[in-house]
C-alpha cells in the first residue's frame, strides 16, 4: 500500500491545494520549511486552531500515528486494537496503522496514545511503513541504547533519518514537530525513488514460491506468513507418473543480498543453489537456480544430492558466493571424496554460474575472514591421507584476494591458492580434532567451534600473542590466538569416555555492542546488525564482548544429553589456555570456560524420545533474543537478557520438520526447515509479553508422530553427529542411501 500511495503523495506543489501559511514557520531559513509545506499541501500534517504550527512543540504517539497513517494512504478503521484507544480524533488512524503493522503497541498490549513520542519510536513506525532493506553499517554510536537499532540503521542508509554532529542519534529524545515533518517528507521521497523508471526485469522472471498453508504443529508467540518452496514443488514427476516432485526442503544456507533491482535471498542446499526475490519479504519469487549437476566434478554421480554448503558466505562487493563441499557430496566416500569450495558468480541472480572449484583438505564449512579476502574451511572427520594422529580435520586457509570483477567479468581465478599448513590444530586437549565452523565477530575475531570447545583468533592487525608473550602481526594463515576454552556437557569427561565422541560445539555468537562494536557487521550470514543491542551488555557484571553464546550438537544421544544452549564467560580465558599441548593438559588439566547459563528442551517438552530430535543447530541473535533451530524440536526463541537464566518466549515446531537455522532480517524471520522449506515468521505480542514478564513458554508434549520422524537421519560415520541431513540427502561408503 505504501508503494501504491507514493505517487499520489509525491512531494510537489504541482496540482496540489495551496499550503496553509503558518505564522510561526520561518519559510526562508528553517531547514524543515519545505517538508512542512509539502505535507500541509497533502493534508498529511495540520496546524493548530490558532493558525500556528508550533515547530518546536512535541508530538504524542497518537498524533504521529495519524501522520504516518495519512502519509501511507491508509483507510480509517473502526477496530479497537488497543484497550486504551477507544475514541478521540486519532483512534481510527491508530487502528488503521495497527492493522497495517506500522504500530505494535507496548508489551502490556496498550498503545499509550498521550505519551510524547521518542526519536527511536518514530523510526520504528517509519521503518514498518517504508520497509527499507537492512543496513550493512552502523550509522550512529549510541544505538546500543535502543531496541530499534536495526530500524534506525536501515532508515539512515536511505537518508530518511539523520543524527547529530557527534554521530549520535539520541534515541530516547523527544521529537519536535518540524523534525517529524522532515522525516515523513524524506520517507515519501524515498518511496518516490523506488518507483521504477522502466519495468523491473524481475517482475517478468520471478515465479511464485510461497506456500501459504501452515504445516501442522505447535506454535506460540509466532505469526506464520508462509513457507518458501520451489515453484515446481508438488508438480507431477516426469520420471514417475505416480509421484510428485518433492522440492520443498534440503536448504542448508540462506543469505540476503541487495541487488540493483531489489533484495534477494541466495540459498543453497542438497539441490544446488537458488535465488529468490524478496522485495516483498512475504511474497518470495524464484529468480534463478544452479542445479546440483553443475557442481558435479569428474567421477561424481550428478543424480545424487549435494552436501553441505551450510555456512555459505557471500562477498557482497564482488558478488561471489563461496560454497563449501563436504567430501560426502554426491555420495562420495567421506574418507576420500574431494572436499573444498566453489566460487560462484551471483551478479546476475537469474543465472548463477560456477567459476572455480578449489580442492582443499577440508570442506564441511567455508567462511570468509578479512572481508572475504581469505577463506577458512573446516571438517569433517579425517581423510585416509590425513596424519594418523588426527581425529578430524582442522582449518585450511585459502587466499582469494586476487579475484576481481573488472567491467563485469571475474578475473584472477588462477591466483586462488590454499596454504599447505592448516590452523587450529590440537584443539581437543592437544589433539587435532573436528574444527566445525567459523563465525567472525564485530571486532574481527574469527571464532572456531568444534570438539574441544571454542577458539578465537585475530586474523589481521597487530596483537599480543599469549603463546609467544609478545606482539606480532596476525594473518589469516598465521593468526594470533585471542581466547577460548572448553564449553558444555562434555568438558569434564576423560578421553576414553564414549560420550566424548557424541557431540561438539556447533557454532557460536559473540556480540560486541558499545565502543568495541561500532564497526559494521559485514558477515553475510548475519545481516541484521549492526547496532542492534544483542544482549552483549545484559544485567550483571559482564563487559561487552565477555559472553559467548554457543550450542552443542548431538543428534544420536537421548534428549537429556543433547542440544544444549550455553552462555559462557571469556573472562580470564585470554592467556593461551585453550592452546595447551597434550603434555600441558596432562599436567595442568583442560581449560574450561565459566558457564553462566544454559537452556535445553530436555525435561520441558513432555517427551523422553531417545532419538535425535533434541539437538541444537544454527541460531541468530537480535535485541537480546536468540532464535535457533533445534532439529525435530523446530524453532525456539529465547530471551537472554538475563544470561544466568535464558528462557523460552516463543516457539514453532512444525510436524515432521527439521529446524536447521534461523535468519533474522529486520522484523522478518526466515526459519530454514530442511524438510518443509523456509518458513516466514514474525514474533507477536505474546512473545513480547513473555519477555517483559520473564515467563517461560513451554511447548506441549510431543506426539509419537512428532517424536519419531528423525530416525532416517544419517550422521557422520565416525562421530554420530555433524549437521544431519535426511538419508536421501547424504551417503558414504558405510551408510546406504536412497535416491535423491
Amino acid at each position: 500500500m505504501a508503494l501504491l500511495s507514493a505517487a499520489s503523495l509525491v512531494t510537489t506543489t504541482v496540482g496540489a491545494a495551496a499550503a496553509p501559511i503558518f505564522d510561526d514557520v520561518d519559510y526562508d531559513d528553517s531547514p524543515h520549511a519545505e517538508a512542512i509545506t509539502a505535507l500541509a499541501e497533502q493534508k498529511i500534517i495540520e496546524g493548530r486552531v490558532d493558525g500556528s504550527f508550533d515547530p518546536s512543540g512535541r508530538l504524542t504517539r497518537a498524533q504521529f500515528a495519524s501522520i504516518v497513517a495519512r502519509a501511507a494512504g491508509l483507510e480509517s478503521s473502526d477496530a479497537t486494537p488497543f484497550p486504551d484507544v477507544t475514541g478521540g480524533p486519532h483512534a481510527k488512524n491508530i487502528a488503521a496503522a495497527a492493522d497495517a503493522g506500522i504500530i505494535l503497541g507496548y508489551k502490556d498490549g496498550k498503545f499509550r496514545p498521550g505519551a510524547t513520542i521518542q526519536r527511536d519510536q518514530v523510526a520504528a513506525m517509519l521503518y514498518r511503513w517504508l520497509r527499507p532493506p537492512a543496513a550493512d553499517r552502523a550509522a550512529f554510536s549510541d544505538l546500543h541504547l535502543t531496541t530499534h537499532a536495526a530500524a534506525i540503521n536501515a532508515l539512515a542508509e536511505v537518508d530518511v533519518v539523520y543524527g547529530k554532529n557527534d554521530r549520535t542519534f539520541d534515541p530516547a529524545a523527544k521529537v519536535r514537530r518540524d523534525q517529524s515533518a522532515s522525516m515523513v517528507f524524506r520517507g515519501l521521497r524515498y518511496l518516490k525513488s523506488l518507483e521504477p523508471t522502466g519495468p523491473n526485469p524481475w517482475d517478468e522472471i520471478g515465479r511464485d514460491a510461497l506456500r501459504t498453508e501452515m504445516p501442522e504443529g505447535d506454535i506460540s508467540g509466532v505469526s506464520y506468513h508462509g513457507t518458501i518452496v520451489h515453484p515446481d514443488h508438488g508438480a507431477p514427476n516426469p520420471e514417475n507418473p505416480d509421484a510428485t516432485l518433492n522440492l520443498a526442503g534440503g536448504t542448508s544456507g540462506v543469505n540476503p543480498v541487495r541487488y540493483e533491482h531489489g533484495e534477494a535471498l541466495v540459498t543453497s542446499g542438497s539441490f544446488g543453489l537458488r535465488i529468490y526475490d524478496v522485495r516483498d519479504p512475504y511474497a518470495p519469487k524464484l529468480l534463478g537456480e544452479l542445479p546440483r549437476a553443475e557442481l558435479a566434478l569428474p567421477g561424481d554421480d550428478p543424480t545424487r544430492n549435494y552436501h553441505s554448503s551450510e555456512s555459505m558466505n557471500i562477498d557482497k562487493q564482488r558478488m561471489l558466493a563461496f560454497l563449501s563441499r563436504d567430501p560426502r557430496a554426491f555420495s562420495n566416500p567421506q574418507t576420500s571424496g574431494p572436499s573444498g569450495f566453489y566460487i560462484i558468480d551471483i551478479a546476475d541472480p537469474t543465472a548463477p554460474e560456477v567459476l572455480h572449484f578449489q580442492q582443499v583438505g577440508a570442506g564441511h564449512t567455508t567462511t570468509c575472514v578479512n572481508s572475504c579476502q581469505q577463506l577458512w574451511s573446516g571438517g569433517p572427520s579425517r581423510a585416509t591421507t590425513d596424519p594418523e594422529d588426527w581425529i578430524a580435520r582442522p582449518i585450511f586457509v585459502s587466499d582469494v584476494s586476487g579475484v576481481e570483477r573488472v567491467d563485469g567479468e571475474i578475473v584472477g581465478l588462477e591466483s586462488v591458492f590454499t596454504y599447505k599448513d592448516p590452523v587450529d590444530i590440537g584443539r581437543y586437549r592437544g589433539i587435532t580434532d573436528y574444527a566445525h565452523d567459523v563465525q567472525v565477530d564485530q571486532q574481527g575475531v574469527a571464532w572456531v567451534s568444534g570438539r574441544g570447545g571454542i577458539r578465537g583468533y585475530w586474523t589481521e592487525g597487530r596483537h599480543f600473542d599469549p603463546l609467544l608473550g609478545r606482539e606480532r602481526t596476525a594473518f589469516a594463515h598465521n593468526p594470533v590466538p585471542y581466547a577460548g576454552g572448553e564449553v558444555g556437557e562434555y568438558t569434564g569427561l576423560p578421553a576414553g569416555d564414549a560420550r566424548r565422541m557424541n557431540g561438539a560445539i556447533h557454532n557460536l555468537e559473540r556480540p560486541v555492542d558499545g565502543p568495541d562494536g561500532d564497526s559494521a557487521w559485514l558477515d553475510s550470514e548475519r545481516p541484521r546488525r549492526p547496532g542492534a543491542g544483542d544482549g552483549a551488555t545484559p544485567g550483571g557484571d559482564y563487559a561487552p564482548g565477555e559472553l559467548v553464546y554457543v550450542v552443542d550438537e548431538n543428534f544420536t544421544a537421548p534428549c537429556t544429553d543433547s542440544g544444549k544452549f550455553y552462555i559462557a564467560s571469556l573472562k580470564g580465558a585470554d592467556q593461551g589456555q585453550a592452546w595447551r599441548t597434550a603434555d600441558e593438559v596432562a599436567e595442568e588439566g583442560p581449560f574450561e570456560l565459566d558457564e553462566i547459563g544454559r537452556w535445553s528442551v530436555a525435561g520441558k517438552e513432555g517427551t523422553n524420545n531417545p532419538n535425535s530430535s533434541c539437538s541444537a543447530h544454527y541460531f541468530n541473535m537480535k535485541d537480546g533474543i536468540v532464535a535457533g533451530g533445534w532439529y525435530g524440536q523446530g524453532f525456539r526463541f529465547l530471551d537472554v537478557t538475563d544470561p544466568t537464566d535464558p528462557i523460552q518466549i516463543a516457539y514453532y515446531r512444525p510436524n515432521q520438520g527439521s529446524g536447521w537455522s534461523v535468519h533474522w532480517i529486520g522484523e522478518v524471520i526466515y526459519a530454514n526447515d530442511t524438510r518443509h522449506g523456509i518458513h516466514i515468521l514474525t514474533l507477536d505480542g505474546d512473545a513480547a509479553h513473555a519477555a517483559s514478564t520473564r515467563t517461560e513458554v513451554l511447548a506441549p508434549p510431543m506426539t509419537a508422530q512428532q517424536a519419531a520422524f528423525e530416525e532416517d537421519l544419517v550422521a557422520d560415520p565416525v562421530f554420530g553427529w555433524s549437521c544431519a541431513l535426511p538419508a536421501s540427502d547424504l551417503a558414504d561408503e558405510d551408510v546406504p542411501s536412497g535416491d535423491a
